[in-house]
């Protein structure tokens, strides 16, 4: 962050006057032990654990001050150094604050990436383009909540140029709430599709929500989005009534930057990207490409030339759990496992596909779909069916609809198999041949990266 006084972000935060500590604060955190000199640590209240348990540890380590609910001290009885503590009604409220300061105070310019699939390989591929031309900070991980934004916003510093956010959301408002840390400079909308349909209702609702961040750019931003995607185009024709104007990138007549593929051979790609001549890149799933065009068209819009852009975002690490790609001593693994909805799934199915070897998927649940869960998990047995998988392992509450609509869809019961989550290594380990390209997809609460560690010490890892 960019250092700034105790007793500057004391007042920021409207707490109790007290006389502070002479000092900077540096660095802000959220995990106690992440405290030093320097840093400010915030106490948050988690499903798990309560950071005030901490707040002794983080001043012990050297922590300048802590953010506390107000009362707190009373409350543990404890003595605690005086202006040590800064009291707040909602500590994560606080951290928001903090974060949208320091976004202020960069003065960079701001990208907010949402969609109901893509993000976090989005703004991989755009930090990366970015960066060849601008100081750039990124989200780390999928910091792309209450908590993860603010963070990410607090990566800043006075010579920052560029900071790329992830933007998610589970209920209604929950964009609106984070577009107001962020104050995007630039919005960018990747698809919409059915995904955390418990708390959105529909996805129309989906529609709604995550195209209500165009509506929250600061004043003079822009917005892209996928111009391949009905919904978002849909989504798009209202905002343009209320005076919004989106860019569209895909293969539509009228989109800012086009694209398609030309030819495909598992996952290497050749692209026809217009302003370029073809290009060869390795996209696991052809509906990346949207994504990757929607990528450089923001880039481009920032200066970074085209082919820059695309050189470096082609050549940006994924981090793990998303269409990562790993070839090992007989095996191809696809690795996508961080989390799934019904567009993801298909997405990652279809690409399984275009892949020529013999073909294994272990498909886990898909969470807050609502009352409609088994519907779009029979459904997807039959996307499942229709990728002529050689093998399929479900696993999960609801393994034995993605199985049933597996056979429904023509896939020999045979070649189907439901498996409890303690015997899932063995059962997947027993399927596997030598030369056999598995992939590995369910919402981030299945687990699935455990069954990682046996996978690549029984097929021991090569270079890519």
């Amino acid at each position: 962050m960019i250092p700034t006084r105790l007793s500057a972000l004391a007042e920021l935060l409207a707490c109790p006057p007290a006389s502070h500590p002479a000092g900077w604060v540096r660095e802000v955190v959220r995990d106690s032990r992440q405290a030093g000199p320097g840093s400010l640590y915030v106490a948050l209240r988690g499903e798990r654990c309560d950071g005030h348990d901490f707040v002794q540890q983080a001043l012990a380590q050297g922590a300048l001050a802590c953010v506390v609910e107000l009362g707190f001290a009373r409350a543990r009885g404890h003595e605690f150094p005086a202006g040590r503590l800064l009291p707040v009604f909602d500590t994560l409220a606080a951290l928001g604050t903090l974060g949208r300061d320091n976004r202020r105070r960069s003065g960079a310019t701001t990208i907010a990436i949402t969609g109901s699939v893509g993000k976090t390989t989005s703004k991989e591929w755009l930090a990366a383009a970015l960066a060849t031309s601008m100081r750039t900070v990124k989200a780390p991980h999928s910091y792309n909540n209450a908590v993860g934004v603010p963070l990410t916003l607090l990566q800043a510093e006075a010579d920052t140029q560029a900071i790329v956010c992830e933007v998610g959301t589970n209920n209604p408002g929950e964009i609106a709430s984070l577009a107001a840390l962020v104050e995007p400079d630039i919005g960018m909308l990747t698809a919409v599709g059915a995904g955390h349909l418990k708390g959105l209702g529909s996805v129309a609702g989906v529609a709604r929500e995550k195209s209500s961040l165009f509506r929250h750019l600061r004043p003079g931003g822009r917005g892209f989005a996928n111009g391949n995607d009905p919904r978002v185009v849909a989504a798009a024709e209202l905002l343009a009534w209320d005076g919004i104007p989106l860019e569209l990138s895909g293969a539509l007549s009228d989109s800012c930057l086009r694209g398609r593929i030309v030819s495909r051979q598992g996952s290497h790609c050749r692209l026809a990207i217009e302003g370029l001549l073809e290009q060869e890149a390795e996209l696991y799933s052809p509906c990346l490409l949207d994504n990757l065009l929607l990528v450089l068209a923001v880039a481009r819009s920032l200066g970074v030339p085209l082919q820059q852009a695309f050189e470096a975002a082609c050549q940006a690490e994924l981090p793990g759990g998303r269409q990562r790609i790993e070839n090992l001593r007989g095996l191809r693994l696809i690795d996508d496992a961080y989390n799934a909805n019904p567009m993801s799934m298909q997405a990652a199915l279809e690409a399984l596909a275009g892949f020529p070897e013999r073909r294994v998927a272990c498909l886990g649940d898909m969470l807050e779909l609502g009352p409609d869960s088994s519907r779009f998990h029979r459904r997807l047995g039959h996307q499942a069916a229709a990728a002529q998988l050689d093998k399929l392992l479900c696993v999960g509450e609801f393994a034995d609809d993605v199985a049933a609509g597996a056979r429904e869809g023509g896939l020999s019961s045979s070649r189907v198999c439901v498996v409890a989550r303690a015997q899932l290594e063995d059962a997947l380990l027993a399927s596997l041949r030598p030369g056999d390209t598995v992939l590995l997809k369910a919402s981030r609460r299945l687990g699935l990266e455990q069954v990682l560690p046996p996978l690549r010490a029984r097929f021991a890892a090569t270079a890519a």
